[in-house]
């Protein structure tokens, strides 16, 4: 098996091809073999982080200001740009689906980038906590401090 690429991670590397067209490099890779694999793939443009992620069956992308350790995964980010039926497609397909995950950041990257500009990025980043506390009320009836 040495020398071989496990499947999921191929598929993975097949998925994030279309994020290598905007300008993105690879900076780290992980793949491990238990609970239906995992993978995690790290990817930097100039400005951009993007983390394709496979848990337990389930795909992600999460994004992130490279001026900002903070993470915001793809559903909260495409619901403050107005993709609330990219954002919703990913919920009915229950993240079941690399490249769909990979298509809604790819088909909405120019909103992306720009709301994560250094110029954009304070009031995307406050903007995105307010979706994050009303998800969270929504979901647990939890009512979150503001920060």
């Amino acid at each position: 098996m040495q020398g071989t690429t496990p499947e999921l991670l191929a598929r993975s590397r097949r998925a994030i091809r279309r994020l290598l067209d905007h300008g993105f490099r690879t900076v780290s890779e992980q793949y491990a073999d238990y609970n239906l694999g995992n993978v995690l793939i790290d990817l930097e443009s100039s400005q951009l982080g993007l983390r394709f992620t496979s848990d337990r069956g389930q795909y992600f992308v999460e994004v992130r200001n490279l001026a900002d350790e903070e993470w915001f995964d793809e559903h909260t980010v495409l619901t403050f740009l107005g993709a609330h039926e990219a954002a919703e497609e990913l919920i009915e397909q229950k993240r079941k689906s690399a490249e769909g995950a990979v298509a809604a950041v790819d088909q909405h990257f120019a909103a992306i980038a720009a709301a994560f500009s250094d110029e954009r990025y304070p009031k995307t980043k406050e903007g995105l906590h307010l979706i994050k506390r009303d998800h969270a009320e929504r979901l647990f009836g939890y009512h979150a401090p503001p920060n």
